[in-house]
């Protein structure tokens, strides 16, 4: 019985392994800028989200300057005509980062 249940764990274990997703050779893994957004704390930057953001009323880039961050959110000052709005994003949802000189 004990045999049984160990070859079939060994064909789960198979079959999970031989389907998994695997990048392909043209396709880009994602970054993680968690570990590059603090050398960009309070420098005016561009970030271009993977996907919008309606709620805050991003769609798909913001710019401004970067506030603070940790390893899952950034907050980024806006300014947007007359007043200036602190908006705060996962990391996670960020797809580039540009610095603005």
């Amino acid at each position: 019985m004990t045999d049984f249940l160990l070859i079939v764990i060994v064909c789960q274990l198979a079959y999970v392994i031989h389907y998994m997703k695997k990048p392909e050779k043209g396709e880009k893994t994602s970054m993680d800028y968690s570990k590059v957004m603090p050398q960009y704390i309070g420098k005016e930057c561009e970030l271009i989200l993977k996907e919008a953001l309606y709620a805050i009323d991003i769609m798909y880039s913001v710019t401004g300057k970067i506030i603070d961050c940790d390893e899952a959110w950034v907050v980024i000052e806006v300014t947007d005509k007359k007043k200036t709005v602190q908006k705060i994003i996962q990391i996670s949802n960020i797809g580039s980062l540009k610095e603005i000189k």
